[in-house]
Formats: C-alpha cells, structure tokens, sequence
C-alpha cells in the first residue's frame, strides 16, 4: 500500500518531468492533477509541490490554473465521455 509520503513522491517525479511554462501548462496540470486526484492527494498537497519545483515559476503565478483545474477533474461527470452503448449497459446492471 502506498504511503502518503510515497503517494507524493510519485507525484513529485510526474511534476518535474513535465513542462511547466505558459505554452504548455493547460496540457501538463491536467496530467498532473489527473495523477493527484488518482493517488488520492489533497489540493494542498499539490500547491506545496508546486511551491517546491523550481522550473513551475509559472505555475505558481498563475495558482488559479490548477484550481479550476482541480475543480473540472474531480467535479467531472464519470459518465460524461461514456459511449451510448455503454451508458444503456450501465442502465441494466
């Protein structure tokens, strides 16, 4: 089982791999909040490692990015990109 520690650390090593300045930030917070919401992080866990890489300068500027973020990936209908096949599937289980 993954410890809260190891959860983040995880997390940490997506966050540093991927690009974070203004061309590339909507791709890349969705990918890391996708992955924070997966292991089960908490919002603040995610602005602290934010706050601890050094290349998200841009990210930290701009906080609101991965808030409305976070709010569209853990608020988001899971039935919403399902097809119609399997939406009548789901209705007879």
């Amino acid at each position: 089982m993954n410890t809260p520690n190891t959860k983040i650390e995880k997390c940490r090593q997506l966050m540093t791999e991927l690009r974070w300045n203004e061309r590339h930030v909507d791709k890349n917070i969705k990918i890391a909040v996708s992955k924070a919401v997966w292991l089960g992080l908490e919002l603040q866990d995610v602005f602290q490692l934010i706050h601890s890489i050094p290349s998200a300068a841009y990210l930290r500027q701009c906080p609101h990015i991965l808030t409305e973020t976070w709010n569209a990936i853990t608020q988001a209908d899971p039935n919403q990109h399902l097809t119609e096949f399997e939406r009548l599937l789901n209705g007879l289980n």
